[in-house]
C-alpha cells in the first residue's frame, strides 16, 4: 500500500482484495468507448466527420467480406499474440514476434520455391520450415537470457529490426518476373487451400490448434504450472527445484514456433509470394494483446478480435476517406493506454481520509 498526505487529507492506494467480473467487463467496454471518442476528436481535426468515418468502417467490418477479412487478420494476431503471451506468463518479455513472423515467411517462401516437384508435400514442408525458422530465431534471446542473463527485451527488439531488413533483402533475392518489387510467385502446389473459396486459409487451423494447446499447457501440464510459478516468484521457483533455463528457453522455443507458423501461413495462404513488410506491425500489436490478456488466456482471444477489428476499421476508413494511415497505430495506442488505465482502476482502490475538527476520520473509497 502506498500513501501520502495533502493537508487535512490522506490518500492511500492499495490492491483490491476481490476481483469483480462485472467491474472488469465495465472497464474493458469503457476503455474501448473512450478510445473511439478520442479517435473521433483526432478524425475531426483532419476535417473528417467521425460519425461518417465509423459508419463507413462498421458497415464494412460487419459485412460478409468484412467478417472474412476479420478472420484473416485474426489468424496471425492470435498466433503471434500467444507467442508473446506464453513467455510473459513466465515474466519474460518477447518483443520479437515480428522477427519470428519474418523468419517463418522467408523460409516458407524459399522452401516452396525450391520444392515444386514434391506436390502437395511442398505446402507441409514450407509450413514446417517456417515453424523451425521461428524457433531458431527466438532461441537466440532465450539462450542469451538463460546462460548470460542478457536482457531479452533488448535482444528481441534488435532481432525484429534485423529481420525486417532481412526480409526486404530476401525479396530482392527471390524477385519475380519483370523486376517487380515482390518475390517470385509460389508454385500452386505450395499454396494453402481456402475455406469455401474465401480468403480464409490453413492458418486458421493452426491458430485454433495453437490456442487450444496453449490452454492445455497452462491448465493441464506440469510445464505450464512451472511457467506460472516462475513468473510469479522466480526465486521461490528455483528453490523448489524448477529449472530456470528450461523455462526460459522452452517458452521462447514455443513462442518461435507460433510466430514462425504465423509468418509461413501469411505467405502461403494470403500473399502467395514474399513481400516487403508483409507484416503490418503484427509483432508489436501482439505485445499489446499479451499485456491486455494478463493471466487469462481467453482474454488473448478477446484482445485479438478487438485489434483485428481495429485493423479492418482503420484500413476501410483510410481507403474511403481522407484519413492518414497512422490512424490505425494511433487507434491501437489509445486502446492500450485506456486499457492500462482501466486495469489500474479495476485492480487498485484509492482511499481518501479526511481528518475532521473533532478528531474523527472520514474515509471515502474509490
Amino acid at each position: 500500500m502506498k500513501s501520502f498526505d495533502l493537508g487535512a487529507y490522506a490518500f492511500s492506494i492499495q490492491r483490491r482484495n476481490n476481483e469483480d467480473g462485472y467491474r472488469s467487463i465495465a472497464v474493458a467496454l469503457g476503455s474501448i468507448l473512450c478510445s473511439f471518442l478520442l479517435i473521433g476528436v483526432a478524425l475531426r481535426s483532419y476535417g473528417v466527420n467521425p460519425v461518417e468515418a465509423y459508419s463507413v468502417g462498421f458497415s464494412y467490418a460487419l459485412s460478409g467480406s468484412g467478417i472474412t477479412e476479420l478472420v484473416v487478420r485474426m489468424i496471425p494476431l492470435l498466433l503471434v499474440g500467444l507467442s508473446v503471451y506464453i513467455p510473459l506468463r513466465a515474466g519474460l518479455y518477447n518483443v520479437a514476434g515480428g522477427a519470428g513472423i519474418y523468419a517463418g515467411g522467408i523460409v516458407a517462401a524459399a522452401v516452396a520455391l525450391s520444392t515444386p516437384d514434391l506436390g502437395t508435400m511442398s505446402l507441409g514442408i514450407s509450413l514446417l520450415g517456417g515453424a523451425l525458422a521461428g524457433m531458431a530465431v527466438l532461441s537466440i534471446p532465450g539462450i542469451l537470457r538463460a546462460y548470460w542473463e542478457i536482457n531479452e527485451i533488448l535482444t528481441t527488439l534488435l532481432l525484429t529490426f534485423i529481420f525486417i531488413r532481412l526480409n526486404n533483402f530476401s525479396v530482392k533475392l527471390m524477385r519475380g518476373e519483370g523486376g517487380t518489387l515482390t518475390g517470385e510467385a509460389l508454385p500452386s502446389v505450395a499454396l494453402s487451400p481456402t475455406l469455401g473459396g474465401s480468403r480464409i486459409h490453413i492458418g486458421l487451423l493452426f491458430a485454433i490448434l495453437g490456442f487450444v494447446m496453449s490452454y492445455i499447457l497452462f491448465k493441464r501440464t506440469k510445464f505450464g504450472y512451472e511457467i506460472d510459478m516462475f513468473g510469479g516468484n522466480p526465486t521461490a521457483a528455483i528453490r523448489s527445484g524448477i529449472n530456470e533455463k528450461k523455462i526460459i528457453i522452452g517458452t521462447f522455443l514455443i513462442a518461435g514456433a507460433l510466430a514462425g507458423i504465423a509468418g509461413a501461413a501469411e505467405i502461403v495462404g494470403v500473399h502467395g509470394r514474399l513481400l516487403p513488410d508483409f507484416s503490418p506491425g503484427y509483432g508489436f500489436t501482439a505485445v499489446a494483446i499479451a499485456i491486455i490478456a494478463r493471466d487469462n488466456i481467453f482474454r488473448v482471444l478477446g484482445a485479438t478480435l478487438l485489434f483485428a477489428f481495429v485493423y479492418i476499421l482503420g484500413s476501410r476508413m483510410e481507403l474511403v476517406l481522407p484519413v492518414p494511415s497512422a490512424v490505425i497505430a494511433v487507434f491501437e495506442a489509445t486502446i492500450i493506454l485506456f486499457f492500462l488505465l482501466g486495469e489500474g482502476i479495476s485492480n487498485y482502490q484509492v482511499e481518501l481520509t479526511k481528518q475532521t475538527s473533532t478528531g474523527a476520520k472520514e474515509v471515502i473509497s474509490v
